[in-house]
């Protein structure tokens, strides 16, 4: 039986704390039969039309997310950053609503690691195996009714076996939140280190310390505590910089808002 508990909450707004007035970012937590697969259901859209194109940031968490445009300018994708965050110009008006999957639970039936740090066609990635709901998305008047929709997409997704909760996986994140080495998740699952990097890797995409990295810049943003799990400063330095090529200094003071944004 799976653990209820869902452990990894990884934050994801790449909104500037000059702009929260202008472009809206709201995240809701999936229903309980969507436990431990489905992160959030999300919207990012303008306010009101801005005079320059906005520049949004994705922040690494390890998670994939289905995209689509509610104004039905763009086709729906299928995008995931690698270990670093990556920036995206949508224009000086936009419309968006997602859903975020938890890492891993895409079953065998995608190829996963050649998702990290694309953007695939979603029509293409799942061929037609379960109907998308753009049109549906376009029509709906509200946000609960965008997520409604998301909802219902998502289970169809599971009747069709194209994701599924992940325990082992789970128990990695799990594992490395507690502060574990990669050998020592390794030992605690039951596999050498050199088949957890073989399943991790075919599992999210990512290998173990990369995951690895990706959480610990996440416990620092959701903490908001910069000197937090890092043995030193020059360690600190060298992560941080590693993940958003800013200091984290001038990182904090960009994305100050960046947890009241979610809230």
């Amino acid at each position: 039986m799976h653990d209820t508990v869902d452990s990894y909450r990884p934050l994801q707004s790449g909104i500037g704390a000059s702009l929260k007035e202008t472009v809206y970012y709201h995240e809701q937590e999936a229903g309980n039969s969507l436990t431990g697969i489905v992160h959030c259901f999300w919207t990012l859209k303008t306010l009101k039309p801005l005079g320059e194109d906005f520049v949004y940031t994705v922040m690494p968490d390890a998670c994939i997310d289905f995209v689509f445009d509610v104004t039905g300018m763009t086709r729906p994708i299928v995008m995931t950053p690698t270990v670093s965050i990556e920036t995206l110009h949508l224009g000086k008006e936009f419309h968006y609503v997602g859903i975020r999957f938890k890492p891993g639970v895409l079953t065998s039936t995608i190829d996963v690691e050649s998702l990290i740090g694309n953007h695939n066609d979603l029509r293409d990635l799942l061929a037609q195996k379960t109907p998308l709901q753009s049109a549906v998305l376009t029509a709906a008047q509200t946000e609960q009714e965008h997520y409604a929709t998301l909802e219902k997409f998502a289970l169809e997704l599971i009747d069709t076996r194209i994701i599924e909760r992940n325990s082992f996986i789970e128990n990695v994140l799990r594992g490395m939140q507690y502060g574990l080495t990669v050998d020592e998740v390794a030992a605690k699952v039951g596999y050498t280190a050199r088949q957890l990097r073989r399943k991790v890797s075919k599992q999210t995409g990512y290998s173990p310390v990369q995951l690895r990295r990706i959480l610990r810049f996440q416990a620092v943003l959701s903490s908001g505590d910069y000197e937090l799990r890092f043995a030193d400063q020059s360690h600190l330095i060298k992560e941080f910089k590693a993940v958003t090529g800013l200091s984290y200094a001038n990182f904090a003071n960009k994305f100050i808002d960046v947890r009241k944004v979610q809230s």
